[in-house]
């Protein structure tokens, strides 16, 4: 959604185009002006002082006196030097001239977003008779109703107007899910190279497909492939400390006071996609993804109760008797705490570490037996997250395949520590996998993908509902219409006429036909395979 802002067009504001009605529901998805320029305002703000600051870090503060200082009273400003702040040597200007065009890219961006925001406020406000203080109030479909007013088109209803906004979404997901594309893990540095070749090469500057792009599918990702390529190769060493240095940043401060945080788990960013229902607009997903983060940490971690966290908690309660000790001493003489080492470190250091220590450990374990569930609380979750992946396989939930489903929740939510590591390793191998997918786009047939429709254009096939061969063999296809009926009740009239003729497939479960299917069913993309008993099971054959 975001980068449409870096166009300044509106969109067609008298016969409301994709653009414009993007436009309108990324404003009310932000939740107005205000949220909107606060946000992008602050987010620049963090990245002027990122530059100050890691130049600041890299360049004035002498390190090496820190390190071999012996005086027991350290004055810290005498070992800054503001007059370094500008990069001495090539490596670090390079750094600072790439971040530096990176922070004028975001300035032009914001400039442009706050614009293009103004704009939109005064259609809501004028046109849709809607006020920020209201957005909070009121849904996207009450919003999708004043619009309906206001443009009495007879082709303009819930259904078309998702499909524009999701048009490049769709895509996305279509891709993500295509089986013999996106082998490897995803990070969110690939997902942007992946989606600028993949998708974007398929889009026109109003966010149209075109013939001749279709055309020139393969020829016009195959030159972004090569030109991701060159750029990454040559950025590479900038990025990597550029980023580096940002995650240090940002996730030290927030790890050494919460510790609990490293414990985190959040679902891979393929499966994101995978589990992505067609036509499922951003706030409508959000929504799904609570629920189904919610339930998966609950089973992972009643499945998790071992022995270890016994040894654990023994742990804690050595180090915490130890930990209580050294404050008792340091509250009968506070000179203690600076003053009186063991070893080399004085006890307020070492009463810091250990408090993370503890802290951590406690979030790593399950402290009490009321942590495991009972047989039907776990039932139950299964169940409700069976109809939270409506598209999976229900034989993936059954009794005898929990132990399989929960090997492969586990591979899908990670601890967020990975993520933040695995982000910065995949920064150094992006280039071979970029080379990678420019072998495989000739497995893509595009016009297989896209489908001319007589009010939509062209866009992705399995994302017609109106489609009845393709919602009724492909489940994914099938749990979006279902899932879409759900969010948008109203829209089940629209379907009248296939009930009417019919066709009443939209309410009846989806069979599968053949146990066959089951592999196929719960199909995630880690590139990963787990040994079951004595049977391999690969993570691509899952959701």
């Amino acid at each position: 959604m975001d980068s449409l802002i870096i166009s300044k067009k509106l969109g067609n504001i008298n016969s409301p185009d994709e653009l414009f009605i993007k436009r309108l529901y990324n404003y009310h998805y932000k939740g107005g002006f205000k949220s909107i320029m606060t946000e992008n305002i602050v987010s620049l703000l963090i990245n002027y002082f990122l530059l100050f600051f890691i130049n600041f870090l890299t360049n004035c503060i002498d390190y090496h006196g820190l390190v071999f200082n012996e005086q027991q009273n350290i004055d810290f400003f005498n070992y800054i030097n503001m007059s370094n702040w500008f990069p001495q040597n090539a490596y670090l200007i390079i750094c600072f001239v790439l971040y530096t065009i990176y922070i004028l890219c975001c300035t032009i961006n914001t400039i442009f977003t706050i614009q293009i925001s103004w704009k939109i406020r005064k259609i809501y406000y004028k046109k849709l008779n809607i006020k920020d203080t209201e957005l909070k109030l009121i849904d996207w479909n009450t919003v999708v109703d004043r619009i309906k007013i206001i443009y009495p088109d007879p082709n303009l209803n819930i259904y078309t107007i998702a499909s524009k906004i999701m048009r490049k979404d769709n895509l996305t997901i279509c891709l993500f899910r295509h089986n013999d594309l996106i082998k490897y893990r995803m990070s969110k540095f690939l997902e942007w190279n992946f989606i600028y070749c993949f998708v974007n090469s398929l889009f026109d500057k109003n966010d149209n497909i075109t013939q001749e792009l279709l055309d020139n599918y393969q020829k016009n990702v195959k030159k972004r492939l090569k030109l991701v390529i060159i750029i990454n190769l040559l950025a590479l060493p900038f990025i990597l400390y550029i980023i580096m240095v940002y995650s240090i940043i940002k996730y030290g401060e927030k790890f050494y006071h919460h510790p609990e945080l490293i414990t985190n788990r959040q679902m891979s960013i393929k499966s994101k996609w995978r589990i992505r229902y067609y036509n499922e607009l951003p706030h409508n997903l959000g929504t799904r993804l609570c629920k189904i983060d919610g339930i998966v940490k609950k089973l992972i971690s009643n499945n998790n109760y071992t022995p270890i966290n016994v040894i654990i908690r023994f742990s804690n309660f050595i180090l915490g008797s130890i930990f209580i000790l050294l404050l008792s001493l340091s509250v009968i003489n506070d000179n203690l705490l600076t003053e009186c080492y063991i070893g080399n470190k004085n006890i307020l250091w070492l009463l810091g570490i250990m408090g993370a220590v503890i802290l951590l450990s406690r979030k790593l374990s399950i402290s009490n037996s009321n942590s495991i569930l009972s047989e039907e609380k776990e039932k139950n979750l299964f169940a409700n997250l069976q109809k939270l992946l409506a598209s999976i396989n229900p034989e993936w939930f059954s009794v005898g395949m929990r132990k399989k489903c929960m090997l492969m929740l586990n591979s899908i939510y990670k601890y967020k520590i990975l993520f933040i590591l695995l982000e910065i390793w995949y920064i150094v191998v992006s280039p071979y996998y970029i080379y990678q997918w420019s072998k495989q786009i000739k497995k893509i047939n595009i016009k297989e993908i896209i489908e001319q429709h007589y009010i939509l254009g062209n866009v992705v096939s399995k994302s017609l509902f109106t489609n009845i061969n393709l919602v009724t063999k492909d489940p994914h296809c099938y749990a979006s219409l279902q899932e879409f009926k759900k969010n948008n009740p109203e829209w089940v009239d629209i379907m009248s006429y296939h009930l009417r003729t019919g066709t009443s497939f939209i309410d009846e479960p989806f069979v599968w036909e053949n146990a066959s299917q089951l592999e196929g069913g719960f199909r995630d993309c880690l590139n990963t395979t787990i040994i079951f008993g004595n049977k391999e099971i690969n993570e691509e054959n899952i959701i």
